[in-house]
């Protein structure tokens, strides 16, 4: 008899197990804009040089304010437990470590215009290094520690600091706010110039007078098709690279260049002068042998296919690592051992991992599913460092082997919040398309979907006309904001969308 009870209790039991988890389903909801805002954006991540940790950004907005701010955190490499490191009054981010790992610069606008700080790793107060009146922005550091890299959008005829804050002072206190337009590209998408050009400059790390490198009415990084970031050093420090575009009339010119200069005070000249596309995103092996690079080689047609370039810089000669691989390469990092380069390229409605190695012709991919937008590896050699993000769960940090397996969640900012929320995964379809071309399409069910129901469809048509939908938690085209008062979302990749080949994006030109 006892043995019936407690048989008839454990039934019971869990039957409120179920029914309880029943109601904890369905206290799950559509997402609304207050969820959009209220979720945490993982930004930028660096490794640490002894592949423990990884620093990254956090912005957080609040509708209330009309604000957003920017925070700094750690997080274990090999666990994860991210937490807050560098938090104001301000916005902190671009974190970079110091080649000995005892130190990290960051961008802070606490008290005014965004400066470069540094604070050390162990702990303790931050301290300001530059007092630029024109801001600054993406700090690196030089390789044994003493100097940093920066840039500044400064007026091109000042030769000194004093000569900028005077003249952005007086365009602030202007009461005229008209005017003059004597040049294309007065203005790039949302930004007006302001006749304010960008510069690349250096400076050590007390803050001293900083070295302009480009001169004039010239940009380091250019204005437009530049890469992840269009400046490093040399590895023995003794060398700087970057990106310029050189021409007269940059609105009409797609011919950005890479330049190289020894340091300190060297002529810079371009090593890629013999191709009128673009050319960016210059890298140095950690052996110092070769830069690589992107190229495109199609003047004046942005949506040709970057391939991945490699620069000998004993013989000069460049060679294509890529060219018979049909994916346009977007961000790259060297294998510590300079004989692999990793990458990440837009391969239907993804963005897939794939590796190349420096003798050519052998790309491929390693990571296939979702969208994964930047890419370290481990100082050892021995892992991939990742963020992901797919169309139901915004970005986060990942870690997979070198070889993309055994893939693994770093960092769950924003866990909470989408438990409580339904939102579908992207289901994909192909068709015969114009000239029986296959033509890839993207479907979101909406929340709480019933298949014996009916429901209004939404399509979206993507501009470009050379870009593409992916399976991508997007803040400004967000599927999920689409599909929550109750419609089936369909996307197309039509002719011309990018990550099919380049034979399909030419065909809508």
């Amino acid at each position: 008899m006892k043995y019936g009870i407690i048989v008839t209790t454990f039934v019971v039991l869990c039957l409120l197990l179920f029914q309880s988890a029943d109601l904890m389903g369905e206290q799950k909801r559509a997402i609304t804009f207050d969820d959009l805002i209220s979720f945490g954006r993982v930004g930028n991540f660096e490794i640490s040089p002894n592949g423990k940790n990884v620093a990254f950004t956090v912005t957080w907005f609040n509708k209330e304010e009309n604000s957003s701010t920017k925070n700094i955190y750690l997080a274990s490499v090999k666990d994860g437990n991210p937490r807050i490191f560098v938090k104001s009054d301000g916005n902190d981010y671009a974190p970079c470590w110091s080649p000995d790992g005892k130190e990290i610069a960051f961008i802070s606008d606490r008290g005014g215009d965004p400066q470069i700080w540094i604070i050390p790793t162990s702990g303790g107060e931050a301290r300001r290094v530059t007092d630029i009146p024109t801001g600054v922005s993406n700090p690196i550091w030089s390789p044994d520690g003493k100097t940093l890299a920066f840039t500044s959008n400064i007026y091109p005829e000042c030769s000194n600091m004093a000569c900028n804050r005077e003249k952005l002072e007086e365009f602030k206190n202007s009461k005229v706010k008209a005017r003059i337009i004597n040049r294309l590209m007065y203005r790039h998408w949302n930004t007006w110039r302001e006749g304010r050009w960008s510069h690349l400059f250096l400076t050590d790390t007390e803050g001293s007078t900083p070295i302009e490198i480009n001169k004039g009415e010239t940009d380091v990084p250019p204005i437009a098709l530049g890469g992840e970031r269009d400046y490093c050093f040399a590895p023995d420090g003794k060398e700087l690279c970057f990106t310029m575009n050189p021409d007269p009339v940059i609105a009409t010119s797609t011919n950005n260049d890479i330049y190289i200069m020894t340091l300190p005070n060297g002529v810079s000249k371009s090593i890629t002068g013999e191709n009128p596309s673009n050319d960016n995103n210059p890298r140095y092996s950690p052996d110092g042998k070769f830069i690589a690079y992107r190229a495109q080689f199609v003047p004046g047609f942005e949506a040709d296919r970057h391939r991945l370039m490699l620069y000998n810089r004993k013989t000069g000669k460049t060679s294509n690592l890529t060219e018979n691989f049909d994916y346009s390469i977007n961000k790259f990092t060297w294998g510590p051992k300079s004989k692999n380069i990793y990458f990440n390229a837009e391969k239907h409605g993804r963005i897939c991992i794939g590796k190349a190695s420096i003798k050519g012709g052998d790309a491929g991919f390693l990571i296939s599913d979702n969208f994964n937008m930047n890419l370290r590896i481990t100082p050892n050699g021995k892992e991939i460092i990742f963020s992901r993000q797919d169309v139901s769960h915004p970005t986060e940090l990942y870690r997979s082997t070198i070889e993309g397996k055994n893939i693994t969640q770093l960092t769950d900012i924003n866990g909470e919040l989408l438990n409580k929320l339904q939102m579908n995964p992207i289901e994909e379809f192909w068709f015969k398309g114009a000239e029986s071309k296959d033509v890839h399409g993207l479907l979101v069910k909406p929340p709480f979907f019933d298949k014996n129901s009916k429901y209004p469809l939404i399509v979206l048509i993507h501009g470009g006309p050379q870009g593409a939908f992916g399976d991508e938690f997007h803040y400004r085209w967000n599927i999920q904001m689409f599909a929550s008062p109750g419609y089936i979302v369909t996307m197309f990749n039509f002719t011309g969308s990018t990550g099919y080949g380049q034979e399909f994006t030419n065909a809508i030109s």
